[in-house]
């Protein structure tokens, strides 16, 4: 069955759907490009395979410029996944690999996602069913409840169009990944600081790491194509929707290791580590932040007052950086279209985004407030926010932080206003 989403947006057809034949529970999507790991990533999942009727789209791809090796090894890596795959399909999982060559310029994680999410939406369109598509990665491994933890959170979070999943990098050695605890440090600390301005988006944005309904996707114009931070991109749409939510109660394990795929990330953070670039002992200075947040609670001032009415109380650099981004028409327009407080706080919100928070916190850093080291940040933290004794390491800082992020119940989202 075609939807309008699929007639206008949808990647082409791949005849995985027909290979279906009961509605399924979980549609988990898997790119892999170039990868050695992924069979262990799906005896990783099938693992955690208690509930029936899981299928599995691994998405073998590769560019059209690519080399003859990586072409071949593809070939050979959709071949051993179709041949496992097939001595491991019961009635509690279905694995359908799929290899499909990408034009250059569209190559990469996004396209590889989008085909694949793009199918799964083909899959439940064919039971008339609003099912729940998964996006993990080759090289990641999953705790053992993570398919049972999945299915129950949307079961009772029915209002929930989509949800971050928990993570963690392995750690095993303190010093061979220092490089990992630092950058995921930085990646905590972001979120963290966010909730600290009370933002509406505050949430982690993994790709391997994420969930949403077939429905929600197809409303919000499904994946992009973007050859990195596509996952950052898709679930600032998503958290529009509102009822966004968290999965803490599983666990997704991310690979650390290098990667030279992407601009930004986990891999390329770790590729410049080893370069010898040390930027990600640093993070966002915390004054971004609280400058930031002097402005934020200004809101319902915003809705009644002019802008200029509240410019002593704006700090210098935020208002540097809204007169960059034309703020005053902006401000007049969300006026318009907003006849109560709340109206005023979804569409002020759906400007200051998470894109506009980046091109903000950006600007702090180059003119106002350069990054810091990270212990300075967590020192910040810890003693400002948690009002406790920052930890003696960023180990133990890291392993503080995932408690926070792991007890959840964060839920000042866009449903509140």
């Amino acid at each position: 069955m075609s939807t309008l989403y699929l007639t206008r947006n949808g990647s082409p057809a791949q005849g995985i759907a027909a290979l279906v034949m009961h509605k399924p529970k979980l549609v988990i999507v898997i790119p892999s490009y170039d990868e050695n790991h992924l069979i262990k990533t799906l005896e990783s999942v099938k693992e955690s395979c208690t509930e029936g009727n899981i299928v599995i789209l691994p998405i073998i791809n590769y560019a059209d410029d690519d080399s003859n090796e990586v072409k071949s090894k593809s070939d050979l890596t959709f071949k051993k996944v179709t041949d496992w795959g097939l001595k491991q399909t019961n009635k509690l999982i279905q694995i359908l690999p799929i290899i499909v060559e990408f034009p250059s310029k569209k190559a990469g994680v996004g396209a590889a996602r989008k085909l694949g999410m793009d199918e799964a939406v083909r899959i439940y369109e064919q039971f008339d069913s609003d099912g729940i598509i998964v996006n993990l990665d080759a090289d990641c491994q999953v705790s053992k409840n993570y398919v049972e933890g999945l299915a129950i959170h949307f079961e009772r979070n029915e209002k929930s169009p989509a949800a971050s999943i928990y993570y963690e990098h392995p750690i095993i050695d303190l010093k061979e990944d220092q490089a990992i605890i630092n950058y995921e440090i930085h990646l905590r600390y972001f979120v963290e600081m966010q909730r600290f301005c009370s933002l509406p988006y505050a949430y982690q944005t993994v790709g391997s790491s994420m969930a949403v309904r077939s429905k929600a996707y197809q409303k919000q114009g499904g994946m992009n194509k973007r050859k990195a931070g596509e996952d950052f991109y898709f679930l600032q749409k998503m958290m529009l929707l509102g009822h966004f939510s968290e999965i803490n109660d599983i666990c997704v394990y991310p690979s650390s290791r290098i990667s030279e795929r992407v601009p930004f990330g986990t891999g390329r953070a770790m590729l410049e580590w080893k370069e010898g670039n040390q930027k990600i002992k640093k993070s966002y200075h915390p004054q971004s932040f609280v400058i930031l947040k002097a402005f934020l609670d200004l809101i319902p001032e915003l809705f009644i007052d002019r802008l200029e009415v509240h410019k002593n109380k704006i700090p210098i650099p935020v208002w540097q950086f809204l007169e960059s981004m034309g703020f005053h028409k902006t401000l007049a327009e969300i006026k318009k279209k907003s006849p109560s407080l709340s109206v005023f706080q979804r569409h002020f919100y759906s400007w200051l985004d998470g894109f506009v928070l980046m091109k903000f916190v950006h600007f702090s850093r180059d003119n106002f407030y350069p990054n810091e080291s990270l212990t300075y940040c967590m020192k910040w933290l810890f003693e400002n926010i948690h009002k406790q004794n920052s930890p003696e390491s960023l180990l133990d800082a890291l392993i503080l932080l995932r408690k926070f992020d792991n007890k959840g119940n964060y839920n000042l989202g866009f449903h509140s206003y």
